[in-house]
């Protein structure tokens, strides 16, 4: 006689998980649902939204993360906003809805929950990173988060999964003599990545967090969601010559100092000036007293001491509208011995740049 074996049922609880989906006023946002998900981590088709007064009725276990993470939800809730924005008063907006009718207010608005849903983002990909790898008991739930594309979708369409590396880039300037062609080459685990071929969402500005495909992954360094925008719908941008000079002012420059810039059609010019320490009189304005200001001269370039820029990038035009960009380097450690050398020979920095003689 052959025994039937017997079939052991997976235990099954209700996990937090989040939808992320694009409201056309208020933009990106992630809506809080119990999910039933068994003991490997897999979820079911069995969700529930959740509000603030009905957490309780799933028995979620309800951690510090899974506290403040709501928290952070509950302030991104209609009566919320309505309570932080809508001002009482005569002829003032009396609804959310109203609220949105004002463009300023409306950027206001959009500008808070996008900080929020920036930093709940941040809080899940380190808690499906780092404290996922502490799960003892069971095996910690696959996915934390879904999107939901098409109001259509249900919850479970389309899990995301937390990339490792971070969205890195780098960025290319060609001045051709008639305009400026601008492009961008995303990177992320030294791979190329092209915008335009894929699956892209750009959910937060800054920090950028940015659905590529299923993987949600956060923007490197100084980058920005918005870096990311318009690379969605073309591969270049094109300024005009009239415009190149500002554009160099308030943007490429500005990029140079903090990203990886690949330039061609002007020159990029580092300068390796060996620096000067200047230590000369000058007015305390906190004390009202005289004092010694202490700078670090770098050719025609200097810094103060308390300045705690490591360079500093400015635009150089010629006569003959050749354009030159330049880059000085600050060596940090050498400027921070001459301030030790001062200190040792009895001078007492006062902040903001001033020194004076050690008081005994």
């Amino acid at each position: 006689m052959i025994e039937e074996e017997e079939v052991k049922t997976k235990e099954q609880h209700y996990e937090l998980m989040f939808l992320l989906f694009n409201d056309e006023n208020l933009g990106w946002l992630a809506d809080p649902y119990a999910v039933l998900t068994d003991e490997d981590g897999e979820h079911s088709y069995d969700c529930h939204r959740l509000y603030p007064n009905t957490v309780s009725d799933y028995d979620i276990e309800m951690t510090d993360w899974h506290k403040e993470i709501f928290e952070y939800w509950s302030a991104t809730t209609i009566a919320q906003l309505e309570q932080k924005f809508v001002v009482k008063g005569r002829g003032k907006p009396k609804t959310l809805e109203q609220v949105l009718l004002d463009k300023t207010l409306k950027l206001q608005v959009r500008d808070f929950l996008d900080r929020k849903l920036a930093r709940m983002l941040e809080m899940i990909h380190d808690y499906t990173l780092e404290e996922g790898n502490l799960q003892r008991d069971r095996r910690f739930p696959q996915n934390l988060l879904f999107l939901q594309e098409k109001r259509s979708d249900k919850f479970t369409k389309n899990p995301l999964t937390m990339a490792t590396s971070r969205l890195d880039a780098v960025f290319k300037f060609e001045r051709t003599g008639d305009e400026i062609l601008y492009t961008l080459t995303p990177k992320t685990g030294g791979k190329e990545v092209n915008l335009m071929q894929k699956q892209v969402y750009v959910i937060t500005a800054e920090p950028g967090w940015i659905i590529i495909g299923n993987k949600l992954l956060r923007t490197a360094g100084s980058l920005t969601g918005k870096n990311f925008l318009p690379f969605l719908k073309t591969e270049v941008i094109t300024i005009p010559k009239r415009l190149e000079k500002d554009y160099f002012k308030k943007f490429i420059l500005k990029t140079m100092k903090s990203s990886q810039v690949e330039a061609e059609g002007f020159e990029v010019a580092e300068q390796s000036a060996k620096p000067i320490p200047v230590l000369k009189m000058g007015e305390n304005f906190l004390q009202n007293s005289p004092a010694m200001i202490l700078t670090f001269r770098y050719g025609d370039q200097e810094f103060y001491c308390h300045d705690k820029r490591e360079s500093h990038i400015r635009m150089v035009v010629s006569d003959n509208d050749d354009i030159k960009v330049q880059k000085t380097l600050r060596d940090m450690k050498w400027e921070n011995e001459q301030q030790e050398k001062l200190t040792n020979i009895g001078m007492e920095y006062l902040g903001e740049g001033f020194w004076q003689p050690a008081l005994d």
